[in-house]
């Protein structure tokens, strides 16, 4: 392999460890259990109402208690409160500030952990997150091994074993 080539591929080795650590960081920063909040619906909604305002909202894992329901906030946005606290067919929310539309200190935590920020937030970001780690550490990987000198020689030593 031409030594410009070694030299391209080592400083991409370089930028993906660089990447791999702001993403690790990203992750503890970011990264949490959903929190548990309460909801009160009005009533007369109906039960199809109530699960397309859920799925709206970003509500999940529904659980009685006492009067309410118990939710699980997949989106835990700022946004994501204040259209739960404005929706229409909700009469009450409990464990939600509701002066700056944020996920209360008296929230519980849930099993499902969620991005509370960033460009990954809600349910889904754990997955997408393990994807781009993962193919971030391939390309690194092989950078790396690519960039070491004599790494092209053991691999076509390695393709001629296998075709005997």
């Amino acid at each position: 392999m031409k030594p410009e080539w070694r030299e391209r591929l080592r400083r991409v080795s370089v930028a993906g460890q660089c990447a791999l650590v702001l993403l690790a960081m990203a992750w503890a920063w970011f990264e949490r259990p959903a929190p548990v909040i309460y909801i009160v619906w009005k009533t007369g909604l109906t039960p199809v109402a109530r699960q397309r305002a859920e799925a709206d909202l970003g509500l999940k894992n529904p659980q009685p208690s006492n009067d309410s329901l118990e939710y699980e906030l997949w989106v835990p946005t700022t946004r994501s409160v204040s259209a739960i606290l404005g929706h229409q067919d909700i009469a009450y929310v409990g464990r939600v500030d509701h002066q700056t539309a944020s996920i209360g200190s008296d929230a519980g935590h849930a099993r499902t952990r969620v991005w509370w920020a960033g460009p990954l937030s809600g349910a889904r970001s754990p997955g997408r997150f393990r994807w781009l780690f993962g193919l971030t550490a391939l390309a690194t990987l092989i950078s790396t091994w690519l960039s070491s000198p004599g790494s092209v020689a053991r691999l076509l030593i390695i393709v001629r074993r296998l075709r005997r």
